[in-house]
C-alpha cells in the first residue's frame, strides 16, 4: 500500500497524473436499425389512421364553418390575402393565429375545397412528429433502441390524439 501511495505521490510530483479509467459504452445501436424501427412505428401509425380516408368524412358544425367552410381568409393563396391573415386584427373565431389560417388555406386550394386534403396535412404533421418524438429520445437514449422506439410508438398510436389527426 505504501508503495501504492508514494507511487502515486511521485507521478504527481513530476506532473503526471493518471487518467480516469475509462467506462465502457455500451454497444451503439445500429443506424440501419433505427430506420428500420422509425419506419415500422411510422407504417404502423400510418395503417392507425387510414380510416380516417374512408371518404365519408365530412366537415363539422362545430368549429369547421368559422375555420374552414365559410372562411374568406381560406379561399385564396394571393399575397394580399395572406397579408391579412398576418394582421393582428385578423381574428377567426375570437383567435389570432396566421400560421393555421396559411395552412387551412392551402389545404383549401391544394384539396378543391375537400375534406382529404386537411386529413391528409394532419396526419403528415402526426407522422412527423412521430419521427421527431423518436429521433429526441433516441439523442437521449443513444444506447437505447428500446426508449425511442416505445415513446415513438406510444405517442403515434395513442388514441388522444384521435382527434387532433381525424377533425
Amino acid at each position: 500500500m505504501a508503495k501504492n501511495r508514494s507511487g502515486k505521490r511521485q507521478a504527481q510530483e513530476a506532473g503526471q497524473e493518471r487518467a480516469p479509467r475509462a467506462v465502457a459504452d455500451a454497444p451503439a445501436v445500429s443506424a440501419t436499425w433505427r430506420w428500420l424501427t422509425l419506419a415500422a412505428i411510422l407504417l404502423a401509425t400510418f395503417v392507425t389512421y387510414l380510416p380516417v380516408f374512408d371518404g365519408a368524412k365530412e366537415f363539422t358544425n362545430w368549429d369547421d364553418p368559422a375555420y374552414v367552410t365559410e372562411q374568406p381568409l381560406v379561399r385564396s393563396l394571393d399575397a394580399a390575402t395572406i397579408k391579412q391573415m398576418f394582421r393582428t386584427e385578423s381574428r377567426v373565431a375570437a383567435n389570432y393565429h396566421p400560421l393555421t389560417m396559411l395552412t387551412l388555406a392551402w389545404d383549401y386550394q391544394r384539396g378543391d375545397g375537400k375534406m382529404q386534403a386537411f386529413m391528409q396535412t394532419t396526419l403528415a404533421l402526426h407522422l412527423l412528429n412521430t419521427a421527431l418524438v423518436f429521433v429526441l429520445i433516441g439523442m437521449l437514449f443513444r444506447s437505447s433502441l428500446l426508449m425511442p422506439a416505445l415513446c415513438a410508438a406510444f405517442f403515434g398510436l395513442h388514441p388522444m390524439h384521435v382527434e387532433s389527426v381525424a377533425w
